[in-house]
């Protein structure tokens, strides 16, 4: 997965535009933000993001848990 390679580079929390990710991960068409939240929410299932949020502004901050 796309996201998953992207984020595993990264261990501070950090912003992104909703855009940038669907880009990021290949994710097209009119329902591409509603996809782009299920993957980040697989990514937290699954243990490899720690949370998630998006602000009123099309931002997404995301935080990788940090390994020991």
């Amino acid at each position: 997965m796309a996201l998953h390679a992207y984020f595993s580079s990264y261990s501070e929390p950090w912003r992104l535009k909703r855009d940038t990710l669907c880009q990021i991960a290949g994710i097209i068409g009119r329902d591409r933000f509603r996809t782009m939240r299920k993957a980040l929410d697989e990514l937290v299932k699954a243990g490899f993001l720690a949370s998630w949020n998006e602000d009123k502004t099309s931002g997404i901050c995301v935080k990788v848990v940090q390994k020991n």
